[in-house]
């Protein structure tokens, strides 16, 4: 059985938390109330659902979204957003990992791994990753 999160999930959680403080206090102070708003709508239609985990949303806001140039339309924005994660979550072969439990894509020194490929063995899936520069495997285990 999968028990993944969404990306939904992953991008709701500040947007809901500051749509909460924002419902019951008005527009009194709430800065970024706007911005985590437009980062999950950003996030529903631009990152793939193969990297819904806390760590990679919170490499994609940091990295990705936060960086975002501003003269952008709202659709150049989720093109960018797109093109971007699928050049820094390197795809060995274009194949993503199909994650039996919850996304668990690794970061190492502040930088996605390299998806090289996964294995199953009974109930084990082996996801292989790799650091780029180092070429050291990181392995991921999943039971079904």
């Amino acid at each position: 059985m999968n028990h993944s999160l969404s990306i939904s999930d992953v991008f709701c959680k500040k947007y809901s938390v500051y749509d909460i403080v924002y419902k019951c206090f008005g527009e009194n102070n709430i800065k970024y109330f706007e911005k985590y708003k437009k980062n999950y709508e950003i996030a529903l239609d631009a990152i793939p659902e193969y990297l819904a985990s806390d760590e990679a949303g919170e490499y994609i806001e940091r990295e990705i979204i936060d960086k975002l140039p501003i003269h952008l339309s709202e659709s150049q924005r989720k093109k960018y957003v797109k093109d971007r994660c699928k050049t820094l979550f390197y795809l060995e072969k274009k194949h993503y990992p199909h994650w039996v439990q919850e996304s668990e894509w690794p970061i190492k020194n502040g930088k996605p791994l390299r998806y090289i490929g996964s294995k199953r063995s009974g109930d084990l899936v082996q996801f292989i990753f790799d650091e780029i520069e180092t070429k050291k495997q990181v392995i991921i285990e999943q039971y079904y």
